[in-house]
């Protein structure tokens, strides 16, 4: 048996005594002190502890030894690699919470400028999945809005669930998705209307969010002139203002109109706007 395995053993025996804490200091010592002769046996440590303290009632030691890994490949970036991201694979199996959730982005956010493109699909897609699971709508959104059958499966969760009402989780599901880089989702999102909840077609919600639909997608097709859009876009805004209001959305399409309407500045003018504002400085 190695010194490695020994260790391990005792370890294991702290787990079982219930002395998680002291188990968790005990990893981390042990991934300093062994990654410095080889990052391979500290990876096998870190893996090691999550498997061991993922196990557990009392999940605080486990997320205190994924945050530590996490930020020590944040410092480390050049040893982040396919070996090295396999201890968090198992942090998919933990039950949704908000510790999960916080250590999930973060890992999410490590990978960001990585190649592991997989990886962060699957955490996304459970951090969705985690957000659903505590009741914040709005996030699990966010996560699934580039993937249709995410959104279905959201869809049937609130109907299931009634945690808010299907018109404002329709609104606001087709208002992110046309400010996503996949606005043509919106289309598919009317068409799973259609098919699995018609009963909805008759609310004012739904009928505004048809409505950004086709002149979002007007934009993206270039059909009509986009002035034209334009003003019919701001027509129906007014005319839905108090729709949008009461579902809290109004936000999102002001950001819709900046993205698709706003003419950017050309740079004769951003110089200008700069001269401008380093006068208007220098006279205070």
């Amino acid at each position: 048996m190695s010194g490695l395995e020994q260790i391990f053993n005792i370890l294991h025996q702290n787990i079982i005594e219930g002395k998680l804490y002291e188990a968790l200091m005990q990893y981390k010592s042990l991934f300093n002190r062994y990654s410095r002769r080889s990052i391979e046996h500290g990876i096998a440590i870190i893996q090691d502890g999550v498997e061991q303290l993922s196990k557990q009632n009392d999940l605080t030691s486990y997320f205190g030894l994924i945050e530590f890994y996490e930020k020590y490949l944040e410092t480390h970036r050049n040893l982040i690699n396919d070996k090295s991201i396999i201890p968090f694979n198992n942090i998919i199996e933990i039950p949704a919470s908000e510790d999960k959730i916080k250590q999930e982005e973060a890992i999410i956010q490590l990978l960001n400028q990585t190649s592991f493109n997989d990886v962060k699909i699957r955490l996304n897609k459970d951090l969705g999945i985690s957000y659903m699971n505590i009741g914040n709508i709005n996030k699990a959104l966010e996560s699934f809005i580039n993937d249709i059958n995410d959104i279905v499966m959201l869809f049937d969760y609130v109907k299931q669930h009634n945690n808010i009402p299907m018109e404002q989780l329709t609104l606001l599901s087709v208002l992110k998705v046309l400010l996503s880089n996949t606005p043509t989702n919106a289309r598919k999102i009317y068409q799973l209307i259609q098919d699995k909840y018609n009963y909805l077609l008759s609310s004012q919600a739904i009928q505004v969010s048809i409505i950004y639909i086709i002149l979002i997608m007007k934009v993206v097709d270039k059909k009509d002139k986009k002035e034209d859009i334009e003003i019919a876009f701001k027509k129906a805004t007014s005319s839905f203002e108090t729709i949008l209001k009461e579902n809290q959305v109004l936000v999102f399409v002001d950001e819709l109109h900046s993205k698709y309407f706003a003419k950017p500045q050309s740079s004769s003018n951003l110089f200008a706007s700069l001269m401008e504002s380093m006068m208007q400085g220098g006279q205070h």
